[in-house]
């Protein structure tokens, strides 16, 4: 289960809400199927995770999986290869091999916060992803675990929220966290676990 914050400037009246994803399809999926977010974007369902790799393999891994079809790049301040991942989608964008004549607005770039430490620690990692990636914002940004405990996790969250009010993410929302984790997190997604 992932839970998505969504941006309140996409779609206003969906102001603070979230989005459940389940990856249950009920048709077959491909690199270009999306799920549509209750802010009205839409998120596609496969996306290239670049754990492990650095350098001109990152780089390289994005590419061509920009060539194969994939919408989008899934990478992490952890995974410290935010840059190969914004230089790659870039020149791609740029490229002869970029038929489709795609462009920014259509991929999306997520990342996530290294560690829940404070709220400013939260805004300087979405800031220098930003900066790093070159992207102009982020399509989602999560924080990538629950650790740091329920004071911590609370303050990151309100940077992420932040970010989304000053147009630096799109959507935000939580990774690798249990049901236990999301129910602390605050009231609004208390009433998404009721739907659940």
């Amino acid at each position: 289960m992932t839970l998505l914050h969504s941006n309140p400037h996409a779609l206003p009246q969906q102001a603070n809400t979230f989005s459940t994803l389940r990856m249950a399809p009920t048709t077959p999926i491909s690199v270009s199927s999306k799920v549509k977010l209750n802010n009205g974007l839409f998120i596609p369902q496969i996306q290239l995770g670049v754990y492990l790799t650095s350098g001109k393999d990152t780089e390289n891994a994005v590419r061509y999986s920009l060539n194969a079809g994939y919408l989008a790049i899934d990478s992490a301040e952890c995974y410290a290869n935010e840059r190969e991942c914004g230089i790659a989608i870039s020149a791609w964008l740029e490229s002869k091999d970029n038929t489709e004549g795609l462009q920014r607005k259509d991929l999306w770039f997520t990342s996530k916060v290294r560690h829940n430490t404070s709220y400013e620690a939260t805004r300087r990692s979405i800031k220098a992803g930003l900066e790093k990636s070159g992207m102009g914002y982020m399509d989602l940004y999560l924080l990538h675990s629950p650790h740091g405990g329920k004071a911590k996790r609370l303050e990151c969250w309100k940077a992420v929220e932040d970010a989304i009010a000053d147009g630096e993410v799109l959507t935000g929302g939580v990774s690798n966290y249990g049901v236990k984790h999301v129910s602390q997190q605050n009231c609004l997604l208390l009433s998404v676990l009721k739907c659940l």
